[in-house]
């Protein structure tokens, strides 16, 4: 579990990183503010690397990006940036944490509006961290 929030701290500082200035929470969508990207986390595809005593050689768990704004062209705006954002290949985090990929296999889609509203955009990612004792 300890891995998981790291995951989504590495995802959060990655965006902030590539200029993404909207709040992120980790986990689920909360009410405020209006203008925000929620990343959370969901069981991925078993790892097929094994190494010694057949220990997966990696992590998997997909992840879901949900962006929610005032209009839906803002919605689908920050969500396309997020979308080129979040995706990279072999790449250590600064956290120091070795992944092998992130990747969004669908572009963006319009999910449509919340209770107030609001438009909400959602994708899917699917994550592949080394598994590595030291980190």
């Amino acid at each position: 579990q300890g891995w998981i929030m790291a995951l989504l701290t590495d995802l959060k500082t990655l965006l902030e990183d590539e200029g993404i200035t909207t709040t992120i929470p980790r986990g689920r969508l909360p009410d405020d503010p209006d203008d925000v990207i929620a990343i959370q986390t969901f069981a991925g595809t078993p790892s097929r690397l094994h190494g010694v005593d057949y220990i997966p050689a990696d992590e998997r768990l997909d992840v879901q990006v949900t962006i929610r704004a005032l209009y839906q062209g803002q919605a689908e705006t920050i969500a396309r940036a997020v979308f080129d954002a979040i995706q990279f290949r072999n790449r250590t985090l600064d956290s120091g944490r070795r992944y092998h990929y992130v990747r969004a296999p669908q572009y963006p889609a319009y999910i449509g509006v919340d209770d107030r509203d609001r438009h909400i955009v959602g994708f899917t990612a699917e994550v592949r961290r080394w598994r590595d004792a030291d980190v």
